[in-house]
């Protein structure tokens, strides 16, 4: 008597949440490796050639209920079809050069090129108008992925016990850089066929679009030993540590250039710890992941948009048994602190959103044929 069907959203439903990207990539690689003496240099390039085919529905109309009273009848009259593809080839040629310094410490360079593809949501072509703004925001499945042009420098220093020191700068320059959906300078035609089955005639578009540049400078330092030179029980503990440090900048449509908190999803300080035990028989783990603030989200117009993910700790535990040489028995218990991430909109006092993440725990068994 309290609760009812809601039909309407069930119908309506299995059309506005109808995505698909079906997406092919054709790739080939080419390598060489030559070493002379204690200098080794690898090279190679690959090339990639990707088609993206996309289909999602967008509501064209609204039928009055008087009109078609079966919901599902009129949600297929008020949604049609949205079908684009997109396609592009791209090649990412690379070297790598080492050197043996001493017979402990390594000395690495390399140039290499590299790209993140658009997400579903950028490339899938969902339809979203304002009226009140006459505009229309949709995806575009020929957007560019993004490119970067990548130089790493690193020392390694191997210890005798097992271990490793390392540390790396780097720089990543960033071409044709994601956007959001911004104004691509389109208008809806006004005629029966312009892709919208006759709707939003004079309607501005609004794009995802490769925008701009950004640089990505870093250093990471890394080090992971065994502790065998300890004496007796202490001799099965791996102690393992690494710190990120990114500082960013970046140019989006103009010549301001921007920085830090203004370029979305780059995390720029981050730290990990672990410690990892065996013995005989038995094992043990302890993990400890740090993430600081970082934006999620930026406008550039609309400062009081900017979205931000608070700094974040994780803790994660685990312990096994090794029943027989080819079984091991395991308890892992994930999240003990039950933190979870606490997204902000421009000042830390404006909660955007507030997420509940309880700790789990899995236990089985893994065995080796």
């Amino acid at each position: 008597a309290i609760w009812y069907q809601d039909v309407n959203f069930t119908a309506t439903s299995q059309r506005t949440n109808r995505k698909i990207l079906e997406e092919g990539v054709d790739a080939a690689y080419l390598q060489t490796q030559a070493k002379v003496g204690r200098f080794t240099v690898l090279g190679g390039v690959r090339g990639e050639y990707v088609t993206t085919d996309t289909f999602t529905y967008f509501r064209s109309r609204s039928t009055p209920i008087a009109v078609e009273p079966d919901h599902f009848k009129r949600a297929a009259l008020d949604f049609a079809k949205q079908s684009t593809d997109g396609k592009y080839r791209k090649y990412f040629p690379s070297i790598h050069l080492s050197y043996d310094l001493t017979a402990d410490l390594k000395a690495r360079t390399s140039w290499s090129t590299s790209y993140a593809r658009p997400t579903l949501g950028n490339l899938v072509p969902s339809v979203t108008a304002n009226d009140t703004a006459q505009t229309v925001t949709i995806g575009d499945p020929s957007i560019r992925p993004q490119m970067a042009k990548n130089v790493d420098i690193k020392l390694e220093y191997y210890f005798k016990h097992s271990g490793i020191f390392a540390v790396t700068v780097y720089r990543k320059n960033i071409k044709d850089y994601i956007g959001g959906a911004l104004n691509s300078g389109e208008t809806v035609a006004a005629t029966p066929d312009n892709g919208f089955d006759g709707l939003y005639g004079g309607y501005t578009i609004y794009r995802p679009r490769n925008l701009g540049s950004a640089r990505v400078d870093g250093f990471e330092a890394e080090y992971k030993q065994r502790m065998a030179f300890l004496p007796g029980f202490f001799k099965g503990l791996t102690v393992r540590a690494n710190y990120t440090y990114l500082k960013t900048q970046g140019i989006f449509g103009g010549a301001t250039e921007i920085k830090g908190r203004q370029l979305a999803n780059f995390v720029p300080r981050a730290f990990n710890a672990g410690l990892q035990y065996n013995y005989r028989n038995f094992g043990a783990s302890f993990d400890l992941n740090q993430t600081g603030e970082y934006p999620i989200a930026v406008s550039l117009t609309s400062p009081g948009l900017n979205a931000f993910r608070r700094k974040l700790t994780t803790m994660n535990a685990g312990i096994s048994y090794r029943v027989r040489p080819d079984a091991t028995l395991f308890l892992n218990a994930n999240n003990l602190t039950e933190a979870a991430p606490e997204h902000f909109l421009y000042l830390p006092n404006r909660p955007r959103q507030l997420l509940i993440s309880p700790m789990s725990l899995k236990f089985g068994v893994t065995g080796q044929f």
